[in-house]
């Protein structure tokens, strides 16, 4: 019996042994099997030649679902850069309701593509960006100056009736050899009205003096006066600040240049595609989640081939910890591109390994020893399937030759 109590207390021992062993195992961090990264084939000369554009992903990438606003009213949606804009300089208040959802419209003086949206009382304009740009495909175009067109068109001689209005306290002289004036209701809706981000960008200089025009909307005639930008309407019957309200000039330019309602214009012809530059690709594009949920790149190896990549770099920095990994699908192509090309990718950013400064003067007052540093960084995309570093996706790391 005894014999058998000493078996017994051995074999848990030896038990407790082991699992304690497996344990430790445990703790230590795997050897991962190196992956075969892809290198990047060269001239005669050593030269790299330019990187192959890697194919889109397979199947179509879904876009990020559109922030829009919808009017019940008018039924249209304004959506993404046009609602940035529509709900930043004025809402309803300075456009008005949406007239149509936005289309495309070629530019009469330049031939330019423009994406456009009207409203009752204004245009919004989006531009595609030049091509040395590094900001997202479509901007903001420059002001529309609708009020100057829609009155020059309708007064070639300038607006009959007109009355100068010097009254009320400092009125303004807009155009001395027309002898233009700003004053009573209309500059104190300029001046004061704290609802606009600044009346003078969105209005510009008046362009005529105060005369009465016939809405085209209800039919009644009001005092107006014209801007580059805009046209101001006096509505009595209103208690201040809605006496003044704005013209519809995007109603009016809408029925002149589209009678027979909104028009069904063809997409513009995309630019074709070349490789990005270094720090043309990816960055300020679409960022979705990934195609495939586990990359075949794992982080650890795409890290070590960027410090394999930029082991000598050309300013005599290497790169330190690594402080940003992410992992995405990211539209690869230049900013101004209209076409879009997913990759799974990794994007590192590295701490730059900055040289100790030397010591500041004695004189320095102590709290700016206490300032941090800025966070600088280098950035690099990585594939994903190929471990290879995406062309055009890098910025501030350059190899030394």
């Amino acid at each position: 019996m005894l014999r058998q109590i000493k078996f017994m207390l051995a074999a848990a021992v030896l038990l407790l042994l082991l699992l304690v062993g497996c344990q430790g195992q445990q703790t230590q961090p795997a050897k991962e099997t190196p992956f075969p990264i892809a290198t990047q084939p060269t001239t005669s000369d050593g030269i790299p030649t330019p990187a192959v554009l890697p194919p889109p992903q397979s199947g179509v990438r879904p876009t990020q679902e559109p922030n829009c606003e919808t009017f019940s009213k008018t039924t249209y949606k304004v959506c993404d850069e046009f609602l940035s804009q529509w709900e930043y300089e004025g809402g309803l208040l300075r456009f008005g309701l949406p007239l149509s959802d936005w289309f495309y419209e070629v530019d009469e003086a330049s031939g330019e593509t423009y994406r456009v949206q009207y409203f009752e009382r204004h245009i919004i304009k989006l531009m595609r960006a030049p091509h040395d740009s590094v900001m997202p495909r479509w901007g903001v175009a420059p002001k529309v100056p609708l009020g100057s067109t829609i009155y020059e068109r309708r007064y070639p001689d300038g607006a009959p009736g007109q009355v100068p209005n010097k009254t009320g306290p400092a009125p303004l002289l807009m155009h001395i050899d027309k002898d233009i004036w700003l004053s009573g209701r209309f500059k104190e809706f300029g001046a004061s009205d704290s609802r606009f981000m600044d009346a003078s960008e969105w209005f510009g200089t008046a362009i005529s003096n105060e005369f009465i025009e016939k809405n085209e909307v209800d039919g009644k005639s009001y005092k107006v006066q014209y801007f580059e930008r805009a046209a101001l309407e006096y509505h009595p019957e209103n208690l201040p600040p809605d006496d003044v309200q704005f013209a519809p000039l995007g109603l009016y330019e809408f029925r002149h240049r589209y009678p027979g309602g909104i028009p069904n214009n063809p997409t513009p012809t995309p630019r074709p595609y070349t490789t990005p530059e270094p720090g043309r690709g990816c960055q300020g594009q679409i960022v979705l989640p990934p195609a495939k949920l586990t990359p075949t790149v794992s982080l650890a190896q795409a890290e070590a081939h960027v410090r394999d990549r930029y082991s000598q770099m050309n300013n005599g920095l290497q790169l330190g910890p690594l402080v940003i990994s992410k992992y995405a699908s990211v539209d690869i192509t230049h900013p101004q591109s209209d076409v879009e090309i997913f990759r799974d990718a990794w994007h590192l950013g590295f701490r730059k390994d900055v040289a100790t400064p030397t010591p500041l003067p004695t004189d320095v007052p102590a709290d700016m020893f206490d300032m941090p540093p800025p966070l600088a960084t280098y950035n690099v995309y990585v594939d994903a399937e190929t471990g290879q570093v995406l062309p055009g996706c890098e910025w501030e790391v350059t190899s030394a030759p």
